[in-house]
């Protein structure tokens, strides 16, 4: 059984339902690309080889990924999730990456952790694409204070994931007028799930980008948390 919230957290599920709903109409409607920074894409070019050698037939951008096959190394990722008309995308997202051999990730699976409604909008991805990597996706403040993997647990079985996914959104829930800007713990959370969860974690960042000294610290975490999971294994005898 997935957790049945207590009634004073009504308001909020359905605050989580509107701004899921809210992101993908203001996407569509309003221009949410960064004013003045950009990738800075344009400042580089590839070294154009006038000499490959080599027939277009035999290039192959087949690979693996997560133990299944894909098309090409490419990961449709964290879009959306949890209201009416999200199942209708996530329908056509998963039916497209299955069609092309690509991977998938759900969009922020809160709604489900906060409530029952719109779980099939999360499962539906499995059901149009059984044969692709799946990855679930929660955010960091969730994780924040995790004391066991439980909740989460449930989320990966409802889409039935391949791996889960972290998102690091500091600055997005500082911004939100209904966020939740609480991060202490999050490091020690995402060790917690790389020990106990039973699939691979992978950490993300929404739009600001991870510095090199984050993704030192995120290995760091997740070497030692697979260390500490190998010698309890090792005490325990297998």
């Amino acid at each position: 059984m997935y957790y049945e919230p207590p009634t004073a957290c009504v308001m909020k599920q359905t605050r989580t339902s509107s701004r899921k709903q809210q992101h993908v109409a203001l996407t569509i409607s309003k221009d949410v690309t960064f004013r003045v920074k950009n990738a800075r894409f344009e400042r580089w070019d590839f070294s154009h080889n006038a000499l490959p050698e080599l027939n277009f037939a035999d290039v192959d951008c087949t690979t693996s990924f997560l133990g299944k096959p894909l098309s090409f190394p490419l990961l449709v990722t964290g879009m959306t999730g949890g209201y009416r008309d999200a199942e209708r995308i996530n329908r056509g997202l998963a039916e497209a990456c299955a069609r092309h051999g690509l991977a998938m990730g759900v969009g922020s699976q809160r709604q489900a952790m906060e409530q029952r409604d719109h779980h099939s909008s999360y499962s539906v991805v499995r059901k149009a694409a059984p044969q692709i990597p799946i990855i679930g996706n929660i955010g960091a403040a969730e994780v924040a204070g995790l004391k066991d993997v439980s909740r989460i647990r449930k989320l990966v079985d409802l889409v039935r994931a391949d791996a889960f996914a972290v998102h690091l959104n500091p600055l997005q829930e500082l911004l939100q007028p209904e966020g939740t800007p609480n991060f202490a713990g999050v490091l020690d959370g995402i060790a917690l799930l790389v020990r106990s969860l039973g699939v691979p974690v992978m950490v993300k960042e929404i739009g600001a980008g991870l510095s090199a000294a984050v993704v030192r610290r995120l290995l760091d975490v997740g070497s030692r948390s697979s260390m500490s999971r190998s010698r309890r294994d090792q005490l325990g005898g297998g």
